[in-house]
């Protein structure tokens, strides 16, 4: 892939966790110097990305939309540190300001949630399971049709044999970010999880998830419960 169809898939990637619609060809023209061309150069641009399996195209007459392949080529190189909001860290500050542990990893999670709009699910050591924010993921567009309800809803009820899967990939101390195949919670949803001194916490949400800015919570939640004795 070329400079230019790396930044397209990059901006495509991101016009679409924010819209949720597939993103057109004329959406992309000039986004950045290196997009700074005809509508029919970036369309050439597109067909190569959907040859090669980064981006597809729902419907003929619709613009196209990431693959698995392409979210994990964005994450793997286009994610950047990203500054959490004054509010944000406000919110999370606030969660830790208690003394139980199993309470603030507890009022932690539902902050999570609450700022991503995803689900969040904990495993504590001593395999305590909790998980928040459900009602969040299935408000997400991907997940309001009523057979991906049940799905999710199914994978909930399986959530303990899932988590015990993932304590294996998570073992060491870095946040890890599955996609599709990859995560044990099934090929449409993404998790980024991480491990932290009780146990380890995952955000659950659509692929099309905002990789950035989960990450950026997810690393400063976990700083903050390591830094509790």
């Amino acid at each position: 892939m070329h400079s230019r169809q790396e930044h397209l898939l990059k901006h495509l990637v991101k016009l679409y966790i924010v819209s949720a619609d597939p993103i057109s060809s004329s959406a992309l023209v000039g986004m950045d110097d290196e997009l700074d061309v005809s509508s029919a150069t970036i369309r050439n641009e597109m067909a190569f990305l959907e040859e090669e399996g980064y981006v597809s195209q729902p419907h003929t007459s619709a613009g196209r939309i990431p693959t698995e392949k392409g979210y994990r080529f964005y994450v793997d190189n286009f994610l950047e540190a990203r500054a959490l909001l004054q509010e944000a860290e406000k919110r999370l500050q606030s969660a830790i300001a208690v003394a139980d542990t199993e309470r603030v990893t507890k009022r932690v999670a539902k902050a999570l949630a609450e700022l991503t709009h995803e689900a969040v699910i904990v495993s504590l050591d001593e395999n305590d399971l909790y998980y928040t924010g459900l009602s969040y993921l299935l408000s997400q567009p991907e997940f309001r049709a009523q057979e991906q309800v049940a799905y999710v809803s199914q994978l909930l009820d399986q959530c303990e044999q899932v988590m015990s899967e993932i304590s294996n990939m998570v073992a060491s101390d870095e946040t890890h970010i599955l996609i599709g195949q990859e995560n044990p919670f099934g090929e449409s949803c993404a998790l980024v999880v991480s491990p932290f001194q009780y146990g380890f916490m995952g955000i659950l949400g659509p692929t099309r998830m905002d990789y950035e800015y989960t990450l950026t919570l997810m690393n400063r939640a976990t700083q903050l419960l390591n830094s509790m004795h």
